[in-house]
C-alpha cells in the first residue's frame, strides 16, 4: 500500500505531513491506496540477444512484474558474439550496443518501477565474410555492418577459367560479385583448369 492523502471532516488534504488545530471533535483518516504491479521489458534489436534483468541473464524479450515503487536493475552485454552458420566455423555474428531506444548510452541502467516500461537495446550487427579460392588469393574477408555491400572481382589466372562464384551454396555468374552482407557468408571463387 503507499499513502495517497489525508481526509479532514471528509475534505482532501493532498499534503504528505498534517498539522491541525482541533477546536471540536474532527474525523482525521489517513487514506491509502493499494499499490499496482507493473512491468519492465527489456528487447534487444535485432531480437534474441542475451539481456541482464536484477543481474540474471535471459533472452531478450525478457519481462518481470513487480509492485510500484520497487527498484530494479536492468541492461545488456556490450559485444555479443554468436555462431549462426554451419557455413563459417567458429564465431560469425558479433552484436555491439549502440543506445536505448530513449537514446540513454549507459549499458547498464536502474529503475523504480511507477508504470509499464519497455526499453529496446540497439546493437550495430557485423557478420564475418570468408572469401577463398583453391587456385588465387583473393581479397575481401573480414567482419561487414549488416547492410554493407562487398564488390569481388575473381582475378585471371593463367591456364584457368573462371566459372563463377558459390556464395553460401549458390551459384552466381557475375564478375565482379556485388553482395549486400546481411548474413554470414562464405565466398569461394571457383575455377577449373585448362586442359593443355
Amino acid at each position: 500500500f503507499s499513502f495517497l492523502n489525508w481526509t479532514v471532516n471528509g475534505e482532501i488534504v493532498e499534503n504528505q505531513e498534517l498539522c491541525i488545530t482541533v477546536s471540536e471533535p474532527s474525523k482525521v483518516e489517513a487514506i491509502y491506496g493499494q499499490l499496482g504491479k507493473y512491468n519492465l521489458t527489456v528487447s534487444t534489436y535485432p531480437a534474441g540477444l542475451e539481456v541482464l534483468i536484477d543481474g540474471a541473464k535471459k533472452k531478450a524479450p525478457a519481462m518481470i512484474e513487480d509492485w510500484e515503487g520497487s527498484s530494479h536493475s536492468f541492461g545488456i552485454t556490450a559485444l555479443q558474439e554468436r555462431d549462426e552458420s554451419d557455413r563459417i566455423d567458429g564465431i560469425d555474428s558479433r552484436y555491439t550496443f549502440l543506445k536505448w531506444n530513449d537514446g540513454n548510452t549507459s549499458a547498464t541502467r536502474n529503475l523504480v518501477l511507477s508504470s509499464s516500461v519497455s526499453y529496446t537495446a540497439q546493437m550495430k550487427s557485423e557478420h564475418l565474410v570468408n572469401v577463398s579460392s583453391s587456385v588465387v588469393s583473393i581479397p575481401g574477408s573480414g567482419w561487414y555492418e549488416k547492410g554493407s555491400s562487398l564488390t569481388l572481382t575473381a582475378p585471371h589466372v593463367e591456364n584457368y577459367t573462371f566459372n563463377g562464384w558459390n556464395v553460401n551454396g549458390e551459384t552466381i555468374n557475375d564478375n565482379p560479385l556485388v553482395i549486400t552482407v546481411d548474413k554470414p557468408t562464405k565466398i569461394e571463387a571457383v575455377y577449373s583448369e585448362i586442359p593443355f
